[in-house]
């Protein structure tokens, strides 16, 4: 069976990253940047990964939003960004991008990132576009960091799995 390998990312420092994993010693608090925060790909080849997917991930709120109204914004709240890629360098990529207020060196506007990939050119099926599409807002979808995430994410089993039981937002009349 496939693996649909799961991956956050947002803004870490050296010891918030699955890619440094520098949980203690001088180099801990220091902002390292966007990166990966958890993963189920393995730690050996991640930064590799990451950098495959990386282009797709960013945010904006939209142009007329109030500079005192990002510092209020939640992810709950605040516009998402969705996107699916059927091919990238031999994966294909689904993700959901949340606004997050401040990143690590409390400069407000960042994003925070929950990314799907599965490995085509290990003979995964290509995910089905309407498939995709039918996961936006699904409440399996992850928007916010927390400090208690562990650097190791389990792989998924099938994409409905974020769906959690639920029906799917979009049904075939919007589609």
């Amino acid at each position: 069976m496939a693996v649909i390998d799961q991956h956050y990312a947002t803004h870490c420092t050296y010891g918030s990253s699955a890619i440094t994993r520098r949980e203690t010693g001088d180099l801990a608090d220091y902002v390292l940047g966007y990166s990966v925060r958890a993963s189920s790909y393995p730690q050996n080849d991640l930064r590799r990964h990451f950098r495959t997917i990386e282009r797709f991930l960013y945010y904006y709120l939209p142009k007329d939003t109030p500079p005192n109204k990002k510092q209020n914004l939640t992810a709950a709240a605040a516009p998402h960004r969705f996107f699916y890629t059927p091919s990238l360098s031999g994966l294909q990529a689904l993700g959901y991008i949340s606004y997050r207020q401040t990143d690590c060196a409390g400069r407000v506007g960042s994003y925070f990132a929950h990314v799907l990939t599965g490995d085509v050119d290990r003979g995964q099926p290509a995910w089905d576009v309407i498939d995709c599409l039918q996961l936006f807002n699904a409440p399996g979808w992850v928007l916010e960091d927390s400090s208690a995430f562990a650097y190791e994410l389990p792989a998924l089993l099938d994409l409905d799995t974020l769906r959690a039981g639920t029906a799917r937002p979009l049904d075939e009349r919007v589609l």
